[in-house]
């Protein structure tokens, strides 16, 4: 982290606010955030969005509102797809699956294969 601070400081004052916003949000989300359901999912997605305007800054190319707009509904399609599997039962004895996400063998009535 300090390593990519560094450069966003040689390269550019854009860049580092949007590497510090990026840190700010991912220890807020670590610390406590991720207990609400709803920021937890904009965390997320605004990390996603960061990281993609980051490198847009960094290789001087302007950004359209379209990239924006599909670059966040795609990062919230896949969060949230990925929290609803995670709140979905065990598949239970299909052994071609593998084993469950830990989040859903607790809420599991069957035990995971």
């Amino acid at each position: 982290m300090l390593a990519l601070t560094a450069s966003a400081i040689l390269a550019d004052p854009a860049l580092l606010a949007i590497v510090t916003a990026y840190a700010v949000i991912s220890i807020s989300y670590s610390l406590w955030l991720k207990q609400v359901p709803v920021i937890a999912l904009g965390c997320v997605v605004s990390g996603f969005l960061l990281r993609a305007v980051a490198g847009g800054v960094a290789a001087g190319v302007v950004l359209s509102e379209w990239f924006i707009i599909v670059t966040s509904a795609a990062a919230l399609l896949v969060v949230a797809g990925k929290r609803t599997a995670e709140r979905m039962p065990c598949p239970g004895p299909q052994r071609h699956i593998g084993r469950c996400w830990p989040a859903t063998r607790r809420r599991s009535c069957s035990p995971c294969a």
